[in-house]
């Protein structure tokens, strides 16, 4: 949120299309954004609806289950923010292709686009012993691109070139 409230214009329009339980697009409808939320998983749009349903006043616009690689009913252009948090770690390429073009779909001219992703060298610092015990495991996730994972890892590199082949500039990679 620390980010959010420095990059997001204030009273913005945001679509989250991979909302999970709705965290981020309930606390940025409580700072004065008009937010519609959407996940794949129908028992985590059932959440975020017990969540709305519990309110005085509900603070989401539209909740729905939808897939951030399909179209959604919401026409072209019209979202001064798009968050894309979490299909980026289970997405292979044409996949992410397919998901990246469906928010700039919803994306206005000059709006933000939020994507996260999982940094494959931080994932590989992570799974490290701290005596270096399993150094073989890390070699082999390492060679194998974590190919037996659930998780898809990708590298700050190759997010700088899906942001360059489509037009996009980054503001900040976090860590």
């Amino acid at each position: 949120m620390y980010y959010f409230d420095r990059v997001l214009p204030p009273h913005s329009r945001i679509f989250d299309g991979c909302a999970g339980t709705g965290n981020y697009a309930f606390e940025l409808a409580r700072r004065g954004n008009a937010v519609i939320a959407s996940d794949i998983v129908p028992r985590n749009v059932d959440i975020m609806r017990q969540k709305q349903m519990q309110m005085q006043k509900p603070l989401l616009d539209d909740i729905f289950v939808g897939d951030i690689c399909e179209m959604n009913p919401y026409e072209d252009h019209s979202f001064d923010v798009v968050l894309c948090m979490g299909a980026f770690y289970h997405l292979e390429e044409k996949a992410r292709n397919m998901a990246l073009e469906q928010c700039l779909r919803l994306l206005k001219k000059n709006g933000v686009l939020v994507i996260s992703y999982i940094n494959f060298m931080a994932a590989l610092h992570l799974n490290l012993n701290v005596k270096l015990e399993n150094m073989g495991d890390v070699l082999k996730f390492y060679s194998t691109r974590g190919e037996d994972d659930p998780f898809t890892y990708l590298l700050p590199e190759e997010i700088e070139k899906t942001a360059h082949d489509h037009q996009l500039k980054i503001l900040h990679h976090l860590t």
